[in-house]
């Protein structure tokens, strides 16, 4: 299956539109957790490029339809006033600005349409990556999903959040770094698998189930460990305590399972490797 990240970039200095040490470590790190990209963009601005490159280790196609809205030259003033005390920043001071709402049209289809041209370009099972600004993400966001331009806006997207977005034009919210307290990044996958078990989708339900089960038996204590630990009488068996990192590696031993199996198939289309496809983009929601 294919999908597509958008992510806003990293930390700058506000001055000289590039990146500072520590936004240029906090998206190098943040590479590790995500996949290799087939195919990257980002805005114009050195910033957006600097992330893409530091993510990727590629360089970006430049593309205006991920760079900021233009708004009116009249309203640029005010939009510049509020933000400086909208708990939003930037993108609260243009949604709440209304003359700004055409150019925030205009930037969420622009970029809106860029996806739809980088999926047409992806193969099947391939990942791009598109780093732009919090204000034309979120009016990509509303494009996409049919939201008004006039609703209120709750939230935004901070340095390094985005948004993937599948082939059927789906959206799932992306935080900036994984999970790093494994008890939490359990019940995520517990609370995704009751969601699952809601909507009746049976291959994030055995796919989730499958992961569970695989973070059940690895934090099971060998019987010779087990004989050492538990008293006499004792029906409380001990258990190797997971990091977040053993998790991810379960998660992509369960992918690396699935692309072999596709490989083994010869890569052709049928319902099958369809399934292993999802399967594969489903467990990439926990690296």
């Amino acid at each position: 299956m294919k999908a597509i990240y958008v992510i806003r970039h990293a930390n700058w200095d506000g001055k000289n539109d590039a990146l500072t040490e520590q936004g240029a470590s906090d998206a190098a790190e943040y590479s590790a957790y995500l996949p290799d990209f087939a195919i990257v963009y980002s805005s114009p601005f050195i910033r957006a490029q600097q992330t893409a490159e530091k993510i990727s280790e590629l360089k970006p196609r430049v593309e205006a339809a991920a760079s900021v809205p233009q708004s009116p030259a009249e309203v640029k003033d005010q939009i510049l006033a509020r933000r400086s005390t909208h708990p939003l920043g930037i993108a609260g001071a243009l949604f709440e600005t209304t003359e700004a709402h055409p150019a925030l049209r205009t930037a969420g289809e622009a970029l809106s349409q860029l996806i739809r041209q980088v999926l047409n370009e992806l193969q099947n099972g391939q990942e791009a990556l598109i780093v732009s600004h919090d204000g034309t993400m979120i009016a990509a966001e509303r494009v996409l999903t049919n939201v008004d331009f006039t609703a209120p806006l709750k939230q935004t997207y901070n340095e390094l959040e985005g948004f993937t977005v599948n082939e059927d034009l789906q959206l799932k919210r992306l935080e900036a770094m994984p999970n790093d307290n494994p008890q939490e990044a359990i019940a995520r996958i517990r609370a995704d698998l009751l969601d699952a078990r809601k909507a009746r989708d049976q291959l994030t339900t055995t796919t989730l189930q499958q992961i569970l089960s695989d973070i059940d038996n690895a934090g099971a204590v060998p019987v010779s460990e087990n004989m050492s630990s538990v008293g006499t009488g004792s029906t409380e068996m001990p258990r190797r305590e997971l990091s977040s990192q053993d998790i991810r590696e379960l998660v992509s031993s369960e992918i690396t399972e699935a692309q072999h199996a596709i490989e083994e198939l010869g890569n052709k289309e049928s319902s099958y490797t369809g399934e292993l496809y999802k399967r594969i983009a489903i467990l990439k929601n926990y690296l």
